[in-house]
């Protein structure tokens, strides 16, 4: 990647995934960004209610479109988030059921 490249958090609620759905979600979503030319996982962890992969992004908004898009497909859960790294805000990737 780019030394320009965004530097982001894709957050996924602890209470509704395990350990090892995470573990298995992290190769496959590192070769999507990779083969579309939107980024890379660059690792992870879990704290304050999450499970986190930290991840360089070509484009923000482009990521946003491609993680909303394949959601379904890797099996993020409800309230499944984006964040720039060291902001607040967050965009909500998969919604809240009756949100």
């Amino acid at each position: 990647m780019e030394s320009a490249a965004i530097r982001a958090e894709l957050l996924l609620p602890a209470d509704l995934c395990s350990f090892e759905t995470v573990s298995e979600l992290e190769e496959p979503l590192d070769r999507r960004l990779i083969a579309a030319g939107a980024g890379e996982v660059l690792g992870g962890g879990i704290g304050s209610g999450w499970y986190r992969f930290d991840l360089t992004l070509a484009d923000y908004g482009a990521a946003i479109a491609l993680l909303s898009e394949w959601a379904q497909d890797l099996g993020f859960p409800e309230g499944t988030c984006l964040r720039r790294k060291g902001e607040d805000a967050v965009t909500v990737l998969v919604p809240e059921a009756g949100a």
